[in-house]
């Protein structure tokens, strides 16, 4: 919903609005609107008014330019989506706090729900808001009104509900009055003083008694009626009852107003007392609301009581101030400050006991007693040197080791090296950080989703074969002895061999299935290769020399041969092996850590994994 806010009697009121899509799914606004768009309503209701809302008939518009019911986009090219809408005088008109406004019905249109606030203040009125009640002018300027201060435009308070009189200033003014104007010695006195107020009665006196009193002969002269005497003045004599006529009188010596027309000036209206430098005018400037709220309230009966109280306390001020010195050559009559230092140190302490004060502190400080004669820690509180001292003071000092630094590194085997130097043989950061790469990095071989997945059961079921059989191997390969890449190795023959049929065709297709035990009289064929034999036998000490980087051909998950074994031996070492608990595989795999070697099935009887055969 859109909100705006306008003082109530405001016209031609044009807003901005934004209308949306509908049909967008990015928030966007609606282009290409006007007055007389298809279905495109508009609908205003006022808070408080009973029956339908009314409508507000579409019109079109120029930009800027009110016209009721105007409606126009604002820039279809800069601002799409955006639009005037001009708003009825009577929407906006006093009598209502609110009016809620809705333009709606346009194809793919979102409502556009708008709340005008209608104030009886102008908030663009930035010196009163609008609200006439209050002078149209700044604060401490010509017809604004006063603050609390001591500047022009200001009135000046010692405390809340006071006002600060210049007592003396007024006591010795001069009083000066125009011509025929008697101030009688009473005034300014509040016990003799009339008071100001009421109608004419009270300042004239009843039947024109006080006009009397002012002692003017020419009052006393008008002894009878005018209406009794004679209208002749040179001319032809009239009745004597004859109403008279006046025009231009130069002396108006004896004349006075009537208690009618005394009135009439106080009821004249304020509105027609505009002329400058009239009093009329000035009372309106200045008296304008109540009068309190300008001074501010007496805190006694009037303003009158409370300039009396402070008449009463300035004379008791100045009573005080009489004895200080006439003049600076007279300070001798102040004590100096060693003097007055004296006088209080001289102070008798039973005098001056009260709680909190500096005389009963030092009263309780010499009856404290000897504070070594105190049991440690005692009462002391926690933090206090009592508690301290009482706490950790507990052995003597001759308990404690006298051994010097030397006697120290004695006595925890350090002989004369100081620890920085035993400190420095131990593993560094860095070697302890080589040790976590390398770490990192079997854990990183490891296969992910299997053993990480295991539980902690199974991981020390399978970590505990890993172990044994990692043991039985290195002790198996501690036995080899290399000459580079080369394992040097002994043939044992056994006194029979049993060829299989692998081993019978490599010798020769037709011989019969015996058994050999006497070698004499073979013979290698022409396909013999005298230096592939070199480079595999050492016949000067009967090794045998396998290359482990070449592949084992037909070599098995079950090897049977020395190559096969120490291939196995190597790919186990060095390649990636991955055991599935779910299915009980174990796979070896190739150098890649992608291509499957070997795979095995194994058993597991909750007490030991076993490898099975092959494949």
């Amino acid at each position: 919903m859109i909100q705006f806010t306008v003082t109530a009697g405001t016209t031609s009121l044009i807003l901005p609005i934004s209308i949306y899509d509908s049909s967008s799914t990015t928030g966007g606004k609606l282009t290409g609107l006007a007055y007389n768009t298809a279905s495109l309503t508009a609908y205003y209701n006022r808070s408080g008014a009973s029956g339908s809302a009314t409508s507000i008939s579409l019109a079109t518009a120029t930009k800027g330019t009110w016209a009721t019911g105007g409606f126009v986009a604002i820039d279809g090219t800069n601002m799409p989506g955006d639009y005037e809408l001009h708003i009825p005088n009577a929407a906006i008109a006093s009598g209502a706090k609110s009016v809620m406004v809705q333009l709606k019905g346009a194809a793919n249109m979102v409502p556009v729900n708008i709340l005008i606030e209608i104030t009886a203040v102008d908030l663009q009125d930035a010196v009163r808001g609008g609200m006439t009640a209050l002078p149209n002018a700044n604060a401490e300027a010509s017809g604004g009104l006063y603050t609390r201060g001591t500047g022009a435009g200001q009135i000046a308070q010692d405390a809340n509900g006071n006002v600060r009189v210049n007592v003396d200033t007024i006591k010795t003014q001069t009083v000066t009055c125009a011509a025929g104007v008697t101030v009688l010695a009473s005034v300014g006195t509040a016990s003799t003083s009339t008071a100001q107020t009421g109608d004419s009665y009270a300042r004239i006196g009843t039947n024109g008694a006080g006009l009397t009193a002012l002692g003017d002969t020419r009052i006393a002269n008008l002894d009878a009626a005018v209406s009794t005497r004679s209208t002749y003045a040179g001319g032809a004599v009239a009745s004597v009852t004859a109403a008279v006529t006046v025009g231009t009188n130069n002396d108006k010596t004896g004349y006075a107003l009537s208690s009618a027309g005394v009135q009439a000036i106080w009821d004249a209206l304020s509105s027609a007392l505009t002329t400058v430098g009239s009093i009329g005018k000035r009372l309106v400037d200045y008296l304008t609301g109540d009068v309190f709220a300008r001074i501010g309230a007496p805190v006694g009966a009037s303003l009158s009581a409370d300039v009396a109280a402070v008449k009463t306390e300035t004379a008791a001020i100045k009573a005080k101030t009489d004895n200080l010195p006439a003049s600076p050559a007279a300070v001798s009559d102040i004590p100096t400050a060693t003097t007055i230092a004296g006088q209080v140190w001289d102070v008798t302490l039973s005098g001056h006991l009260t709680s909190g004060t500096t005389g009963n502190a030092l009263n309780a400080a010499g009856a404290a007693g000897d504070p070594w004669s105190t049991a440690l820690p005692g009462s002391y509180g926690a933090g206090t040197a009592g508690k301290i001292i009482g706490d950790n003071l507990n052995a003597t000092v001759s308990s404690r080791s006298i051994l010097d630094a030397a006697g120290v590194r004695t006595a925890v085997g350090l002989a004369t090296a100081n620890l920085d130097t035993q400190i420095a043989t131990l593993a560094t950061g860095s070697n302890l950080s080589t040790v976590n790469s390398n770490v990192n990095s079997i854990v990183a071989k490891l296969p992910s989703g299997n053993i990480g997945d295991a539980t902690a059961a199974n991981q020390t079921t399978i970590i505990g074969y890993i172990d044994t059989e990692v043991a039985a191997i290195k002790t198996q390969t501690d036995k080899l002895a290399f000459t580079g890449s080369y394992v040097n190795a002994q043939i044992k023959a056994s006194d029979n061999i049993d060829f299989g049929a692998l081993q019978k065709t490599s010798l020769n297709a037709a011989t019969p299935s015996v058994t050999v035990s006497d070698k004499t009289g073979f013979a290698l064929t022409s396909a013999y290769d005298p230096a592939k034999t070199a480079s595999q036998f050492d016949y000067t000490s009967n090794n045998v020399k396998i290359d482990l980087t070449q592949t084992v051909n037909a070599v098995t998950g079950n090897p049977t041969t020395v190559g096969g074994m120490l291939y196995l031996i190597k790919q186990c070492a060095k390649n990636k092996l991955n055991f599935n608990k779910s299915s009980n595989v174990m796979v070896l795999y190739e150098d890649d850590a992608a291509t499957a070697k070997f795979t095995y099935t194994m058993t597991d009887d909750a007490s030991n994994a076993t490898r099975g055969a092959g494949s």
